[in-house]
């Protein structure tokens, strides 16, 4: 069976130049959904409900996900710096 030896080089330039393309596409796509966002909510004068809709339509469920995994361990990291014994 072969072994693995890994990626060279030149893989690992362009895999990470292709995660940096990705990353970089997701966060344009974040801050135009942001923009939509905004926009909607001057137009609808701050309703808050039509604002959380709006937040829910626009920003993708993963992102959702995403945001969530990192806030809560974050706050799971500080609780557990500040309740350390």
């Amino acid at each position: 069976m072969n072994e693995w030896n890994g990626y060279s080089y030149d893989e690992l330039q362009y895999k990470r130049a292709e995660t940096l393309v990705n990353y970089e596409i997701a966060k344009m796509r974040f801050q135009m959904n942001l923009t939509n966002i905004l926009d909607k909510k001057v137009s609808n004068f701050i309703n808050v409900d039509n604002l959380i809709n709006n937040i829910i339509k626009t920003v993708d469920t993963i992102n959702l996900f995403i945001f969530a995994y990192r806030l809560g361990k974050r706050a799971y990291l500080m609780f557990k710096y500040i309740y350390k014994k």
